[in-house]
């Protein structure tokens, strides 16, 4: 038996076709992270980004914890979908209330302690400035967090230009 390792043709062209969309969303969203950041900066000074900067720190766990929460779903929908079980759109379902009450809670909870989490890390005058912008960030993060549902069950059904798609709009 050799033990030089060999590419097989099928296998390599699956993976990038899965990847390339998901590779090109997480790159674009590294770019975005930051260049709205140099638009607050640019447009409202820089207090303004270090407000906007702590409060989408503050909501980040959001979207982060339903993605990290969820994780589980990507492979479970694949085996559905892979055995053409007609259960697939039941487990969908049950992940989107689930995913959909997570998000709620969280963005609630985070509605309810940010102002006291900005007042005890920043000064006054930076958690004035970023009281108005929580609120925003919040929405946001939630609105990335609704989607884990959606995208988990889009690349299981070996769809990723959707994923996509769905992103830029």
């Amino acid at each position: 038996s050799c033990l030089i390792p060999t590419i097989r043709h099928f296998p390599v062209n699956g993976i990038v076709k899965l990847g390339a969309f998901t590779w090109i969303q997480a790159v674009f969203t590294a770019l975005f992270s930051q260049i709205d950041r140099l638009y607050v900066g640019i447009v409202f000074g820089a207090v303004s980004v270090g407000a906007y900067s702590l409060c989408v720190q503050i909501a980040q766990p959001i979207s982060g914890a339903t993605a990290s929460t969820l994780h589980f779903l990507f492979p479970a929908l694949a085996r559905s979908n892979s055995s053409h079980e007609s259960r697939i759109v039941t487990v969908i379902a049950k992940a989107a209330v689930c995913n959909l009450a997570f998000v709620m809670v969280a963005s609630f909870t985070l509605l309810l302690c940010g102002r006291y989490l900005l007042n005890l890390w920043t000064s006054p005058a930076l958690s004035a400035v970023g009281k108005p912008i929580l609120p925003w960030c919040v929405l946001g993060s939630a609105c990335v967090g609704f989607a884990t549902t959606g995208t988990y069950a889009l690349l299981a059904l070996a769809e990723p230009a959707g994923v996509v798609r769905v992103s830029l709009v």
